[in-house]
């Protein structure tokens, strides 16, 4: 391990003396130019600099021309293992741990909105009309739900109902005497009712 990251920092150090080297001979040919061929070079050529190394260029290819100082910027310096760090970390390594966290918090939400609804709602018990076709859906089945109807896509066993909704299987059969009793067939209305709010 401590032979790799030797070579590692071996690699990085490497690296930025070519640079160094790189960016010392664009500054010299830059600063050998004349104002006519400064001013004639595309973009790009000069998006690269720094404002201190381009007022520096201007000072050497046009010295009657003076730019203002820019401004110092103080940055505080990274300790090196917080500067090795990010080094090391791949950009798309980055994007992709920014990624999973960005969906792991999306999953969080989307996963915690439904159960924070349904409590908000079964806070306070519900007045409800005799009818129970004049009530809302419920959205899904959960022990939170109440005074409200759902209507299976597919058969479903009383057992099963009663477990979603938390409640005895024996009451919900009691608030749907209109289904049969061998289990809920799909596109039938099933009435949840916890006998805890008021029907009018």
């Amino acid at each position: 391990m401590a032979e790799r990251l030797k070579a590692f920092l071996k690699d990085v150090s490497t690296l930025r003396a070519q640079q160094s080297a790189e960016q010392l001979a664009r500054m010299d040919r830059l600063k050998a130019m004349t104002p006519e061929q400064l001013v004639r070079l595309p973009r790009p050529e000069l998006q690269g600099l720094t404002d201190r190394q381009y007022a520096e260029i201007v000072r050497y290819v046009a010295p009657e021309h003076r730019l203002p100082e820019p401004q110092a910027v103080s940055v505080g310096k990274p300790t090196s293992w917080t500067g090795l760090r990010w080094i090391a970390i791949p950009t798309a390594a980055r994007a992709a741990m920014l990624g999973v966290l960005t969906g792991l918090l999306v999953l969080f939400v989307s996963l915690a909105v439904g159960p924070a609804l349904d409590w908000w709602h079964y806070r306070t018990p519900p007045v409800r009309s005799v009818q129970a076709s004049t009530w809302p859906p419920c959205q899904r089945l959960s022990g939170w739900v109440d005074g409200c109807t759902y209507v299976p896509m597919r058969d479903m066993a009383w057992d099963r109902a009663a477990s979603l909704l938390e409640m005895p299987e024996a009451e919900l059969r009691q608030a749907n005497q209109h289904i049969g009793p061998a289990y809920i067939p799909a596109q039938t209305t099933l009435v949840v009712w916890r006998h805890r709010g008021q029907l009018n």
